[in-house]
């Protein structure tokens, strides 16, 4: 039986979103052969992040992310997302609904909302003690969502958080 890449509703709306060149080149990226398919040739040529449920592969193509995974010899996609995005950071960082987490979703908004990223705005904005806000900063920047601290500045935001391709300080993203 052939190998068969399949795109599920959201993938395929998100690559359908994108102009033809772009489709192609993202296809031409992932590239994937029945042999790749056994042993760990996959895992060699991209990105894996472990779910619960099995490992996720996650294919760089130029600006797109192409996370899928791979049942019973298919290739499933399950998103195509522009690298460095909130969309993209949220998919790979898998958010559960812990109290931890709600916060830090509070503390994404007031980032957004403000176009800064400090420990203080968000313990002024947040009602947060010092420890518990520079713990959600420190969460924040293992995700990749903000930079190191540069002492008494705001910290630069490193994803798209509106969709308009600049951080915070209205610095074009790379």
């Amino acid at each position: 039986m052939p190998m068969q890449i399949v795109f599920n509703e959201i993938s395929a709306a998100e690559l359908s979103r994108l102009p033809t060149q772009e489709q192609f080149k993202i296809l031409e990226a992932m590239n994937i052969q029945p042999s790749d398919l056994e042993g760990d040739l996959l895992k060699q040529r991209f990105g894996v992040l472990s779910r619960g449920q099995g490992d996720l592969f996650r294919c760089r193509a130029g600006d797109y992310r192409i996370y899928f995974a791979v049942n019973e010899g298919n290739v499933r996609v399950h998103r195509v997302l522009h690298a460095n995005t909130l969309a993209d950071f949220l998919f790979r960082s898998n958010l559960k609904s812990s109290e931890d987490d709600e916060l830090l979703q509070k503390c994404i908004e007031v980032i957004r909302t403000e176009k800064k990223a400090s420990v203080s705005l968000l313990q002024r904005r947040l009602k947060l003690g010092y420890g518990r806000a520079a713990r959600m900063m420190d969460e924040l920047e293992d995700r990749g969502v903000v930079g190191p601290g540069k002492g008494a500045e705001p910290r630069d935001i490193l994803i798209d958080l509106d969709g308009s391709g600049f951080d915070g300080a209205g610095q074009r993203l790379v």
